[in-house]
């Protein structure tokens, strides 16, 4: 049950941002925010990067965000909850995100895997694998980097959520233990050295082991609200999943 919602709110989301597409792709402002922002497609992965509102730019980390799902579109993150704008309740009005992540940083955020959001699938297969997604994120950084060379000097750091919990330690794995097929970039030895860390928010990584402690976790939270008969309730739905 709570993966079919899961779905779809991601399907929901996505419909959202399709109908926005072309606002989010040639609008200078959402909202009247002050970032610069650019937008396209690397690797054939579509991304939205925000330059940083206040640092200076040669001294601002680069901050990449992936959003979870799977299949959840990264600008779901930038518009719902770090960006430099808030799109309102009404889902028709957007206004600036004082606390936005570009305070501090660069940020960009990507649809991701293939086929999510606004990127293209592939063509060539049906099937993915978690391995093929680090991949592509590889690509797309190294062409990030040749599109934004300034950059490459840049800290950098890996952040996401829900199902990034899989997808940024692949990610940053992959950054570190390149690939054959990505394993010639000029920018491999630049990347390790600017790489200093990784972020996942609520993050999705051994369902069976996260559900387990799902009872006891929330019984110690609860400050005594939980009744007797809780924690063997709860042991039943564990047994369910």
């Amino acid at each position: 049950m709570r993966t079919h919602v899961l779905m779809l709110w991601c399907l929901a989301s996505i419909c959202y941002l399709t109908q926005g597409h072309n606002a989010v792709a040639n609008a200078t402002s959402l909202c009247g925010e002050t970032e610069a922002v650019h937008t396209g497609s690397l690797n054939s992965l579509y991304y939205v990067f925000y330059e940083s509102r206040i640092v200076p730019s040669d001294h601002a980390p680069l901050v990449i965000w992936l959003s979870g799902g799977p299949g959840c579109s990264s600008l779901v993150g930038m518009l719902f909850e770090n960006g430099p704008c808030l799109v309102g309740e009404d889902s028709s009005t957007a206004k600036v995100n004082p606390s936005s992540w570009t305070n501090a940083a660069h940020m960009v955020y990507i649809d991701q895997p293939r086929g999510t959001g606004f990127s293209l699938p592939r063509q060539d297969r049906e099937d993915w694998y978690e391995s093929d997604v680090a991949v592509d994120l590889v690509g797309f950084l190294d062409a990030f980097y040749d599109k934004y060379p300034s950059l490459e000097a840049n800290d950098l750091f890996i952040f996401g959520e829900s199902y990034a919990g899989h997808y940024v330690p692949d990610f940053v794995y992959a950054l570190l233990h390149r690939p054959a097929s990505v394993a010639n970039s000029p920018h491999a030895n630049q990347i390790v050295n600017n790489l200093k860390g990784m972020g996942i928010g609520n993050g999705l990584t051994s369902p069976s082991a996260m559900f387990s402690t799902v009872g006891e976790f929330a019984a110690g939270i609860s400050e005594g609200q939980l009744t007797a008969a809780s924690p063997e309730e709860l042991q039943k739905c564990h047994i369910g999943i």
